[in-house]
C-alpha cells in the first residue's frame, strides 16, 4: 500500500481514489452500536417493543450501552430485553459475516423482520422471557 491510498474501480470504468487513513476501524463496539446502519436496526427492533427510545444514539461501547439501558426497562421485562439484545447482536454479527464472505447484504428495513422472526422462533423454543416480551403464550 502506498501513501495510505487504494484505487477502486468507480462507475463507468473511472478510477476512484479512496483515502483509507480516515476509514472507521471495525471494532465490535462500532459494529454493534456505533455503525449508523446497525443503530437503525436497533431502533427498528426496539420500536416493536415500544422501547425505541432506548436504541443506541452514538458510538458507545456495547457493554456500557446494554448495562445502562437495561436499567431503564421495567424489571418484569428486563430478561426479555436482555434476550432480544443478545439476539440482535448475534444477528448483526451474522449479517456482517454475510456481507464480508458472501457479498450479500440486507438493509435495516429487510433485516428487522428477519430478526423478529428469529425472536419468535427463540420464544417458541423456550425462551420464556422473550416469549413474554413478544406476547407469545407458550402453554
Amino acid at each position: 500500500m502506498r501513501n495510505s491510498k487504494t484505487l477502486q474501480d468507480g462507475p463507468l470504468g473511472k478510477r476512484w481514489v479512496r483515502d483509507i487513513t480516515h476509514a472507521q476501524v471495525e471494532t465490535l463496539d462500532h459494529l454493534l452500536t456505533g455503525c449508523v446502519f446497525n443503530r437503525e436496526t436497533w431502533f427498528r427492533i426496539l420500536r416493536c417493543f415500544q422501547l425505541d427510545g432506548l436504541a443506541p444514539q452514538a458510538e458507545q461501547p456495547f457493554a456500557e450501552w446494554w448495562t445502562d439501558t437495561r436499567k431503564q426497562v421495567a424489571k418484569v421485562r428486563r430478561k426479555g430485553f436482555d434476550s432480544i439484545v443478545w439476539l440482535v447482536a448475534w444477528l448483526i454479527w451474522r449479517e456482517r459475516n454475510r456481507r464480508v464472505h458472501q457479498r450479500s447484504a440486507l438493509q435495516p428495513v429487510a433485516l428487522a423482520p428477519v430478526i423478529m422472526e428469529e425472536a419468535r422462533l427463540w420464544a417458541r423454543a423456550g425462551f420464556v422471557a422473550l416469549a413474554s416480551l413478544l406476547g407469545i403464550r407458550l402453554f
